[in-house]
């Protein structure tokens, strides 16, 4: 038989054996973990990469879009104000058309009133007319004209005879 530290210096061979193939199993383990650690980390900054490159898109995008919100403020603003322009010419022009045509109004009724004022006065006058005729002032100055009439007229034939 042999001896036992004979023995014992061959379980610890077989000892370290196993330890060196667990050791280089464990490594290839390690290696091949490592690998992939580092592979997926190499995805994950790539991926990280991408996400940052959309944020800053997106950002420029809201950068904009904040921009565009404010010239568009600026504008409606600016069409407000003209609006309010607007609408005050609006009522000032309104304002114009209803004095015009209340001038208008008044004007033509001045006019109906000036016919109505001239129609009375040559009513009234040919009213005293008539009343003149009628009195005896007129028969008075008929008869006066008459006779001055007919005395020319006499003259005149006495004139034509002689």
């Amino acid at each position: 038989m042999l001896e036992p530290s004979t023995e014992r210096k061959r379980g610890d061979r077989d000892d370290k054996k196993k330890k060196k193939a667990v050791v280089a199993k464990s490594s290839h383990h390690i290696l091949a973990y490592l690998k992939n650690a580092n592979r997926k980390e190499v995805e994950a900054l790539k991926v990280q990469g991408d996400l940052q490159a959309k944020i800053d898109y997106a950002q420029g995008k809201v950068v904009e879009a904040e921009r565009l919100t404010e010239v568009k403020v600026v504008e409606n603003e600016n069409l407000r104000g003209a609006l309010q322009k607007e609408k005050l010419i609006s009522i000032g022009l309104k304002t114009a058309l209803t004095l015009e045509e209340e001038k208008k109004e008044a004007e033509i009724k001045f006019v109906k009133l000036e016919v109505k004022i001239l129609k009375s006065v040559l009513k009234v006058a040919a009213q005293a007319m008539e009343e003149f005729k009628a009195s005896s002032k007129m028969k008075d100055l008929n008869i006066a004209f008459d006779q001055k009439a007919f005395i020319k007229g006499f003259e005149l034939c006495e004139g034509r005879v002689a």
